[in-house]
């Protein structure tokens, strides 16, 4: 059985524009989008949901700077069920630009998790 969770969380408040998010996990895939427009709250639901299939994530060292709708930088750990770990420090996001977590949990190999930019 093929489940995913697709998350396209709206905030409206004095403090916090609109944000789109997105986490999709299937049987063979699990994957997570991190941008400049990712939220407090969209990070907790990455947390949360990810949990919900035992992998692990942790985010620390968080700015959003004076903007607080605007996240800055980002270090992102992801330990999966099986053991495996990867992380990833975002200095500075640009324009465009995308953290990604991918975990293919039918791949043994070091491809099967990516914390980066260039995963795929």
């Amino acid at each position: 059985m093929i489940k995913k969770i697709l998350f396209t969380i709206g905030i409206a408040a004095a403090f916090c524009t609109p944000s789109q998010s997105q986490v999709t996990i299937t049987e063979d895939l699990v994957t997570v989008e991190i941008t400049q427009e990712t939220s407090r709250y969209d990070l907790m639901e990455y947390k949360n949901a990810l949990a919900e299939y035992g992998i692990e994530f942790r985010y620390q060292n968080v700015d959003w700077g004076n903007n607080t709708t605007q996240l800055l930088k980002i270090e992102a750990k992801v330990r999966t069920t099986d053991g495996r770990t990867a992380s990833y420090f975002m200095p500075g996001f640009t324009e465009g630009q995308t953290l990604k977590i991918l975990y293919k949990p039918n791949d043994a190999t070091d491809a099967g998790l990516c914390v980066g930019l260039d995963c795929e």
